[in-house]
């Protein structure tokens, strides 16, 4: 997904609507009445945040290390030959492969900036958001006409969410996104 979000072909993701623990009056909704409101511009009960809003992307990555100390160079495994993960250098120095979750702030490369919110149920995916997702890819664009596309998304979600994920429909918040430069991002 991060090769997807890099060459353009990922601008939406989708995370399950769960239960709020707050007291605010949205939260008391049921997640249809949640897709309402959002409808109405009433933004602040997604979790993932509001269109505006600025999100940094974790992903796994390599860092320089000497001993148990890191120097603060990173490499991005999905820039990388994964054969190059953890190579020791004759001169002391390793690079220590490291997980997304532990990834710092000041290390993502990628920041994304909301432009939509909206609540859907899962299965009523079109093919053309199937294809925002990420799951349209040069080589599939080729041979994949617009039936396959939510099929494919389905067999991702699977594979992320379980086996029985996909035929629960729940309802999912639909973020739409688009990539912040470097440049910009610095402004």
């Amino acid at each position: 997904m991060i090769r997807a979000i890099l060459e353009g072909w990922k601008t939406q993701t989708r995370r399950i609507v769960k239960p709020c623990k707050c007291k605010d009056s949205l939260c008391e909704l049921a997640p249809h009445e949640i897709a309402g409101e959002i409808n109405r511009g009433h933004y602040r009960n997604c979790p993932y945040g509001k269109p505006g809003d600025r999100l940094w992307v974790r992903e796994n990555f390599l860092q320089l290390m000497h001993g148990q100390v890191t120097d603060g160079r990173v490499k991005y495994c999905a820039s990388i030959d994964p054969r190059s993960t953890g190579t020791p250098k004759n001169d002391g120095y390793w690079w220590r492969k490291r997980p997304s979750i532990h990834m710092p702030r000041w290390a993502s490369r990628i920041t994304l900036e909301i432009t939509d919110v909206r609540v859907e149920r899962l299965q009523d995916i079109s093919s053309a958001d199937a294809k925002a997702e990420g799951v349209a890819t040069p080589d599939l664009n080729d041979w994949c006409d617009d039936s396959k596309w939510v099929s494919q998304f389905a067999w991702l979600w699977r594979s992320i969410n379980g086996p029985d994920s996909w035929d629960a429909n729940p309802w999912v918040w639909v973020i739409e996104f688009k990539r912040i430069d470097q440049e910009a991002k610095a402004a």
